[in-house]
């Protein structure tokens, strides 16, 4: 199911919260690499985690579903 960002879209072109096949148009893959108030999650951490950064990032652009 892709669903629209309903917290927004950071600015991403046709921003979906998971777009398969594009990590690029994903909030949520968008929001695991900033730090700040569009932080995900956005407490807890005052760092980007690469590893799980590219965990997600791998299974967007696998097309996830």
């Amino acid at each position: 199911m892709l669903v629209p960002p309903s917290a927004g879209d950071l600015g991403l072109p046709g921003a979906l919260i998971v777009a398969p096949g594009s990590k690029e148009a994903s909030v949520l893959w968008e929001r695991m690499r900033r730090l700040g108030s569009e932080r995900m999650p956005p407490l807890g951490s005052g760092v980007v985690h690469s590893e799980a950064e590219r965990v997600i990032g791998e299974w967007i652009d696998s097309g996830a579903d």
